[in-house]
C-alpha cells in the first residue's frame, strides 16, 4: 500500500463517521418530533405566532362557553317566569281585563240565564238540606211517639169481650177490632199553681186539676181530647218529702202530681197512672201548664168567646148562665176554667163542662190561625215555655205538625169524657169510672173495626 493510499483511508473513516452522526441526529429529531405529535397534551408554542393563535383559540372557546351559559340562564329564567305566572294570580288590572273579556264574550241573554242557573242551584241545595233535616226529624219523632205496637192491653172482666194477642185484637159483640198503631197519646195537665218552676218538694207542688188525654191519629190527622175527672180514684205511688217511694195507695188522680217532685217525676207518675186507667194504652208524651200560661194562650188567639152554662162568681170574675162573652184577659180566663166550689160535690163536673166549652172555642181559633200560619203552634209553645213542663222536642213537634197538616182541610178536635159516678168519700169526692163505658170509649178512639 502506498503512502497516499494510507493517507486517504483515514479521510474515508472520518467521512463515514460524520455521515453516521448526521444520520443519527436526523433519526433522533424525527423520533422526538413523532413523540411530540403523539402526546395528547398541548405543547407550549415555540414562537409568538403560535402563542397568539393559541390565545385566540382559548378566548373563542371561553366566549362560546360563556354565551352558551348565558343562553341557558336566560331560558331557565323564562321557564321560571312562566311557572311563576301560572302560580301567581294576575294583578287587579289584569283580572279586570279578563272579567271584561268574559263579559264581552257573553250576550245579555246568556248572562241572565247564567244568573238564573246559579240562583236555582243555591235554592235547590237549601231545599234539599231542609227536606233531609225534616225527614230525619219526622222519622225520629214517629219513633218516639208511636208506642202502641208495644202495648199490652189488660181488659177488665166485661161481658162479650174476648181479647187476643195481648189485647191488640178484640172480639166484642160479634165484631173484631184491631188496635190502631198509628195513634199517639199526649197527657195535658193544668196545675193549680202560678209558677211550676218553684217546686216545693214532694207533696207541695200543686194538683193536676184539669186533665185531658189528647189523641192524634198520625195517619189521618184526627184528634180527640178525652177529659179525665181529677177526682178519679186510682192506685198510685206515694213518696216521702225526700223522694223515697213508700208504696202504692188509693188516691185521687190529681194528687199523683202533687205527690211527686213537681216536675219530671210528677208528670211521669201521672202518665203511668193514666195509662193504667186506660187498661195499658201507652202514654208517651206530657205537658203540664200553670195558671200563668192560661192568660198568655188566651191572648195569643185574640180572646175566646164562650157561653157560660152556669151562674157563678169566683177567682175575681163573674159569669151568668146563658150569657155569651169574649174573654180578653187572664183573670176572667182563669176564673172560667179554674173556679170550683169545694162545698158542692159535683162542682168539679161543672168546671169540667166549662173547660170543654172553653177549649173547643180556643181550639177553633187556634186551628184557624194555624191554617193561616203553620208556625203558629210553635209560637204558642215558645210563648208558654217558661210556664210549662213537657217532654216534647223538635222531633216530636215536627212529626205531630206534619200529621196535623196532612189532615188540615178537615181537621176537627172531638171532645169526649170518661163517664162514671162521683160519691163523697171520707175526706174528698171520689169518682169511679164506669168500666163498660170506659172500655167502649177506648174501643172507639184506639181501635179500628176489621171488616
Amino acid at each position: 500500500m502506498t503512502p497516499s493510499q494510507n493517507h486517504k483511508e483515514p479521510q474515508n473513516d472520518n467521512a463515514e463517521k460524520t455521515l453516521e452522526l448526521s444520520t443519527a441526529e436526523d433519526t433522533f429529531k424525527a423520533t422526538k418530533k413523532a413523540k411530540a405529535s403523539a402526546q395528547p397534551c398541548r405543547t407550549e408554542p415555540t414562537d409568538k405566532t403560535e402563542k397568539a393563535e393559541t390565545t385566540e383559540t382559548e378566548t373563542a372557546t371561553e366566549t362560546k362557553a360563556a354565551a352558551e351559559s348565558a343562553d341557558k340562564a336566560e331560558k331557565s329564567k323564562k321557564s321560571k317566569l312562566v311557572i311563576d305566572l301560572d302560580r301567581v294570580d294576575p294583578d287587579k288590572e289584569e283580572l279586570e281585563k279578563r272579567k271584561k273579556a268574559k263579559k264581552r264574550c257573553l250576550t245579555p241573554k246568556q248572562r241572565k240565564k247564567r244568573r238564573i242557573i246559579i240562583i236555582v242551584s243555591i235554592i235547590l241545595a237549601i231545599v234539599l238540606t231542609a227536606v233531609m233535616t225534616l225527614m230525619i226529624l219526622i222519622t225520629d219523632g214517629r219513633r218516639q211517639l208511636i208506642r202502641n205496637h208495644d202495648a199490652i192491653v189488660t181488659l177488665p172482666d166485661i161481658p162479650d169481650v174476648a181479647p187476643e194477642n195481648d189485647g191488640k185484637t178484640i172480639e166484642y159483640k160479634g165484631k173484631t177490632y184491631k188496635l190502631n198503631e198509628n195513634i199517639t197519646s199526649i197527657l195535658c195537665m193544668g196545675i193549680d199553681k202560678n209558677n211550676l218552676n218553684d217546686a216545693s218538694g214532694f207533696g207541695g207542688n200543686g194538683q193536676a186539676d184539669a186533665n185531658f188525654l189528647l189523641t192524634i191519629d198520625t195517619k189521618t190527622g184526627k184528634m180527640c181530647a178525652i177529659a179525665i175527672n181529677r177526682d178519679t180514684m186510682i192506685d198510685a205511688g206515694i213518696y216521702s218529702e225526700s223522694g223515697d217511694y213508700l208504696g202504692a195507695q188509693r188516691q185521687q188522680l190529681c194528687l199523683v202530681y202533687a205527690n211527686g217532685d213537681g216536675k219530671k217525676q210528677s208528670c211521669e207518675n201521672m202518665m203511668e197512672a193514666v195509662s193504667e186507667l186506660f187498661y195499658g194504652i201507652p202514654v208517651s208524651t206530657y205537658m203540664a201548664i200553670d195558671l200563668d200560661a192560661i192568660g198568655i194562650l188566651n191572648n195569643a188567639v185574640g180572646g175566646v168567646t164562650v157561653t157560660s152554662p152556669h151562674t157563678f162568681t169566683g177567682k175575681g170574675a163573674s159569669f151568668t148562665k146563658g150569657e155569651t162573652v169574649t174573654i180578653n184577659d187572664a183573670t176572667r180566663a182563669i176564673s172560667f176554667v179554674g173556679y170550683r166550689d169545694v162545698t158542692r160535690l159535683n162542682s168539679n163536673a161543672e168546671r169540667m163542662e166549662r173547660q170543654k166549652i172553653y177549649l173547643k172555642a180556643f181550639a177553633k181559633k187556634a186551628i184557624a190561625k194555624t191554617k193561616e200560619n203553620l208556625t203558629f203552634p210553635l209560637s204558642l209553645y215558645n210563648q208558654t215555655a217558661d210556664y210549662n213542663i213537657n217532654n216534647l222536642n223538635a222531633s216530636k213537634i215536627t212529626y205531630l205538625t206534619s200529621c196535623v197538616i196532612g189532615g188540615m182541610k178537615n181537621v176537627n178536635l172531638e171532645f169526649l169524657s170518661v163517664e162514671g159516678e162521683t160519691v163523697q168519700g171520707e175526706e174528698f169526692a171520689e169518682f169511679t169510672p164506669d168500666s163498660q163505658k170506659l172500655f167502649e170509649l177506648i174501643l172507639k178512639v184506639y181501635y179500628n173495626e176489621v171488616k
